[in-house]
């Protein structure tokens, strides 16, 4: 019983000098993370089922935890729609997805993302994009979202098809409430 103190603090220091040790694996792998960039282009197929292709990825480490950068994403959705993106950034707090038990991403930037699709936002068999996923993931598990000189083209509940052009469009989720900010485009 008097040896329990001890072994306790021992495994809590092997615990922070093993999760030491990860970080600075990843910190030292970060900058070549575009060797790997067909195996994890692969990955998100074989995850998704939709082939994507990007031409180049980058990565680096800053306080909060690793930042990601993608550009020239290019994918063929299933219901024949399609998604491009010029640039992409995305940061991941790695102190807050431990604090939370959840991934935590502190900011998220799409410039000149075309997002075109086929399939409904919501039809009356149920059938369409799932949006409470969709708002769980933008409502609580992003800090900073944006989206720069983006078009999302999508079909209405009659079949129609509507176009939405976004020059720039800032949410920040805060504790108690969220702040959306955007600069809006004449219709076309």
């Amino acid at each position: 019983m008097r040896r329990l103190p001890g072994i306790l603090l021992l495994t809590g220091a092997a615990l922070i000098v093993i999760a030491a040790l990860l970080v600075s694996g990843l910190r030292l792998a970060l900058p070549h993370l575009d060797a790997w960039r067909p195996a994890i282009l692969n990955k998100i197929e074989s995850v998704t089922g939709v082939p994507v292709a990007a031409s180049q990825l980058s990565a680096s480490w800053q306080n909060f935890g690793p930042t990601l950068e993608a550009h020239n994403i290019h994918a063929a959705l299933k219901d024949g729609g399609e998604l491009s993106i010029k640039r992409v950034t995305l940061a991941l707090d790695v102190w807050q997805s431990l604090l939370h038990m959840r991934w935590q991403f502190r900011d998220l930037t799409f410039w000149q993302l075309n997002f075109r699709t086929n399939t409904p936002l919501q039809s009356s068999d149920g059938e369409g994009i799932e949006t409470s996923r969709l708002s769980d993931l933008f409502l609580r598990q992003f800090d900073h979202f944006d989206l720069r000189d983006s078009q999302i083209s999508f079909l209405t509940l009659s079949g129609q098809r509507a176009e939405l052009a976004i020059p720039q469009l800032t949410w920040l989720n805060g504790k108690e409430r969220t702040a959306p900010k955007a600069k809006s485009a004449s219709p076309a």
